[in-house]
């Protein structure tokens, strides 16, 4: 955390001490259940969220459901493969910032998929079914996974392009932080590209697996 007044360091890290707390205890026991999380994991998690941004957190704290977006390489695992396995474990992220955002995630999450290969667009919606856990088989405890399951393939896929030139979704983390793999959505930019991707445009090609 940037802390800008020296003065008020103290109080400011303690404060977000307690946040972050307070977000791992939701996470674990309105994310994964009591059954699946005990206090060490409560502990981790918490370390995990104190260098989470406030905007990547909000929708937590508030208890109300969270908008992501995820990206992957088609050739690598594609909108079509979650459809056809129904449900996958998100796991190979290996950037701290984007390592904590899946920490952030809860079930019932809704999340975006990009394909982050040219052609480079939004082309489904996903589910978060299982909040973050420890992923398995990862060179450490600090990596994280999440389960998500397939909700809705978009009539038109979203080109990055477009986002681009939109006057709202230019400012989406997804072209501001563009190197990070899971990236927060606000409520609006989600609603903005649900529309657009459920609205049948000229030209839209159907997002499919790259050779």
């Amino acid at each position: 955390m940037v802390v800008t007044v020296p003065r008020r360091r103290s109080s400011i890290l303690r404060s977000h001490s307690r946040r972050s707390w307070r977000v791992a205890r939701l996470v674990a026991h309105r994310g994964g259940g009591t059954a699946a999380f005990g206090a060490r994991d409560v502990r981790m998690y918490s370390a995990l969220l104190t260098t989470c941004r406030s905007r990547d957190i909000a929708p937590v704290l508030r208890g109300t459901m969270a908008y992501w977006l995820l990206k992957t390489e088609p050739s690598e695992y594609s909108y079509d493969d979650l459809e056809r396995a129904g449900r996958t474990a998100w796991d190979g992220v290996r950037n701290y910032q984007a390592r904590n955002r899946l920490a952030a995630m809860r079930i019932g999450d809704r999340c975006f998929i990009y394909h982050s290969v040219h052609p480079k667009h939004v082309v489904g919606v996903a589910r978060v079914v299982r909040a973050a856990y420890p992923e398995p088989g990862a060179d450490g405890p600090q990596w994280v996974a999440v389960d998500i399951e397939p909700v809705e393939r978009l009539v038109s896929p979203i080109p990055l392009d477009v986002i681009k030139q939109h006057p709202v979704l230019s400012a989406m983390a997804l072209v501001r932080q563009s190197r990070l793999s899971v990236c927060p959505v606000s409520e609006q930019e989600w609603k903005i590209l649900l529309a657009m991707g459920r609205r049948r445009r000229p030209g839209a090609a159907k997002a499919v697996n790259q050779p």
